[in-house]
């Protein structure tokens, strides 16, 4: 897309909002159309930072919990963790995170923002609208345990956190649920929160990556 296309995009022209999407315009965030919504692109050159902290929220996402639950997503076509507390990751891109005995999310492929399915395709199952109570924050890089030991008193050193754990815990005193994503070069931990307190653990986490020379970014980071 051309940067004169990418400059009319703004979150406004969409339905579906990050609820951090006036922290980025304010901070001169580039945008583009991804999961019929404004995802953040860029914030300019980042390509030499080695920590990055981008939002995710507008990624299409959804639960389902129930008795039922495991054998849906399996009959979906999607993978399922043999564990609670274990995400893993499905052939199409989703990630599949595995909260409890009957309840698992699905997060959209980071790339594209999109799920090959939604809560509505499983009609034996309760629906969880994760899309909406919380936002996806994603921290990418270096020095992810020594600035998440800032925030969360759960050790999340990669000998006691490996890639594909899960931890439902607390950071900077609010609840969220931290996954260290499996299969993915490097190191990135994907954290879910209330999205009424989005900006407050935006804050945190900038001050607390500032140390080490991390700063916001977008899917240009990655990709």
């Amino acid at each position: 897309m051309s940067d004169v296309m990418k400059s009319t995009i703004t979150p406004e022209t969409y339905l579906v909002r990050s609820p951090l999407y006036r922290l980025h315009k304010a901070a001169g965030a580039h945008f583009d159309e991804c999961s019929s919504a404004a995802q953040v692109t860029s914030y300019g050159d980042r390509s030499a930072v080695s920590t990055a902290l981008i939002d995710l929220s507008v990624n299409h996402r959804f639960g389902v919990r129930g008795p039922n639950a495991l054998a849906a997503l399996a009959a979906a076509g999607l993978s399922v963790p043999d564990k609670p507390n274990q995400c893993v990751n499905s052939s199409n891109g989703e990630t599949v995170l595995r909260l409890s005995n009957t309840e698992c999310w699905v997060l959209g492929a980071m790339e594209s923002g999109a799920c090959s399915a939604d809560s509505s395709a499983f009609a034996d199952c309760y629906p969880v609208y994760c899309q909406d109570s919380h936002a996806c924050l994603l921290l990418s890089g270096e020095h992810l345990p020594d600035i998440m030991a800032k925030l969360c008193g759960v050790d999340l050193s990669e000998h006691a956190f490996p890639k594909g754990a899960i931890a439902q815990t607390s950071v900077a005193r609010i609840n969220a649920i931290i996954s260290h994503l499996p299969d993915r070069e490097g190191t990135h931990f994907v954290i879910l929160c209330d999205s009424a307190a989005a900006e407050y653990l935006w804050g945190c986490l900038l001050d607390a990556m500032g140390e080490f020379g991390g700063q916001a970014a977008g899917l240009d980071y990655l990709f």
